[in-house]
């Protein structure tokens, strides 16, 4: 059986629900992440592709970092 956030396993326990964040933290990572790119901090599109399709596996990638693709 898969479980979702909000349900409960078989045996009780609730899966967590993460936190969601207010609209004036929305807008502040916004805002981070306009600086950070307009810094040339990037990932390739590639990098975060592969990432993306490695977390439903066995051994997923860690996510990738700015730092890690620097040319």
């Amino acid at each position: 059986m898969m479980y979702h956030v909000g349900m409960k396993t078989s045996s009780g326990i609730e899966i967590p629900t993460p936190p969601v964040p207010s609209e004036e933290e929305k807008y502040q990572m916004t805002l981070e992440a306009i600086e950070s790119t307009s810094k040339g901090r990037k990932v390739p599109h590639s990098a975060v592709v592969a990432w993306a399709k490695s977390l439903s596996t066995k051994s997923p990638l860690p996510m990738p970092r700015h730092e890690d693709h620097l040319v």
